[in-house]
């Protein structure tokens, strides 16, 4: 009992004879090369598409017409215009600070004090606001060091703004006595 099939290869008809123990389809189409059963394949790629298509029209047809927003509790008033301070870093053999556009250039091998009196100054000029119970100055300062400047005295800098630390003797604070609304920083060579 064998069954004839054409031979897309060789143009001729053969007799395949199943082997013994039954017939399995596998031993048909193994003498066949070049062919690919493109049947699995298509059947996932359409259960693949009925599942997209459905689970798209689902989605649609559950989502809400409109989305409610809750309302603010509390509106905080903001000032428009925040004061803004620029603090020049060089660095170098000479380490200096300067605020704004004042020439004047503060040595930092004498110590930190006059960089706390103009931070102290220029927090006590700011309006206030109350921010997660502290008092916060409406100010922004820009740091703006050189390339040269050691990472440590912007470190440094940052701390003291922030009243993180002693400026007299670098150690920390118990209780912050400061803060500012933003501190920005950039690197770059100061001309």
């Amino acid at each position: 009992m064998g069954l004839f099939f054409r031979d897309p290869l060789n143009h001729r008809e053969a007799l395949c004879v199943p082997p013994p123990g039954g017939v399995r389809h596998a031993s048909y189409t193994q003498g066949f090369v070049g062919e690919i059963d493109l049947v699995p394949l298509i059947d996932c790629v359409f259960l693949i598409l009925l599942f997209f298509l459905l689970c798209g029209r689902l989605s649609n047809d559950q989502r809400p017409e409109q989305i409610t927003v809750p309302p603010a509790r509390s509106v905080q008033k903001t000032p428009s215009v925040l004061e803004r301070v620029v603090i020049s870093l060089r660095g170098g053999e000479v380490p200096a600070i300067r605020f704004g556009s004042d020439p004047q250039w503060i040595d930092l091998r004498a110590g930190w004090s006059g960089v706390d009196r103009r931070l102290e100054g220029i927090w006590n000029r700011a309006a206030k606001r109350q921010m997660n119970g502290r008092e916060v100055a409406e100010a922004v300062l820009e740091l703006r060091a050189d390339s040269d400047a050691p990472y440590n005295l912007i470190q440094i800098l940052q701390q003291i703004a922030s009243g993180s630390i002693d400026a007299q003797t670098l150690l920390p604070r118990r209780d912050p006595g400061r803060a500012f609304r933003h501190l920005d920083f950039a690197a770059m060579p100061l001309g």
